[in-house]
């Protein structure tokens, strides 16, 4: 079934992305946690439910984890304060930056540039602020916290956008068997 030429399906993912962010305003933490997994299930999803697909997913993926960005931007911007939020509403410019920049000339390696470390800073900072509330972050803390999620992020993004390595289309594939599709 479709609605405006748009399959049900990804009706119904699109919806539940552009939904689930406002939780960050209630629930910080486990909000930014919900939108992550429907971020990396959300493919699943579409398929599970059996009408239709993605047919420009990478697209459509990136404007809406754009989306969960800025709510977590606005959240940064209204709620912390200090180093916390510097580094977090900077990392949120530099990864637009790279999206806009990657948008315009669709040369992939741009993002290579431009890492999401945003996210999983502010999924950092909204944990601490959740569970370990006195923890201080100081500039030494900062930089070691970043230099962690640094080498695991650049590797995923040289998975996806230098060997251009597609987990969602293996997702989709596995999908399309299981169901029949």
């Amino acid at each position: 079934m479709e609605i405006n030429g748009i399959a049900l399906g990804v009706i119904i993912v699109t919806t539940i992305r552009l939904v689930v962010p406002f939780a960050i305003f209630r629930w910080p933490f486990w909000g930014g946690v919900a939108t992550q997994i429907f971020d990396a299930v959300d493919v699943i999803l579409v398929y599970l439910i059996g009408q239709g697909d993605y047919k420009s997913y990478h697209q459509t993926d990136k404007y809406l984890d754009s989306y969960v960005l800025a709510f977590m931007a606005l959240y940064s911007w209204r709620r912390w304060r200090g180093l916390e939020q510097r580094i977090a509403l900077g990392l949120f410019g530099w990864r637009m930056i790279g999206f806009l920049t990657f948008e315009m000339t669709d040369v992939r390696w741009i993002l290579l540039i431009f890492p999401n470390l945003f996210l999983w800073w502010w999924l950092f900072i909204a944990w601490r602020d959740r569970y370990k509330p006195r923890m201080q972050i100081t500039g030494r803390k900062a930089g070691i916290v970043l230099g962690v999620m640094f080498g695991p992020k650049m590797i995923q993004e040289m998975i996806l956008h230098y060997w251009q390595l597609h987990p969602v289309s293996i997702l989709q594939e596995f999908f399309q068997n299981l169901l029949g599709i």
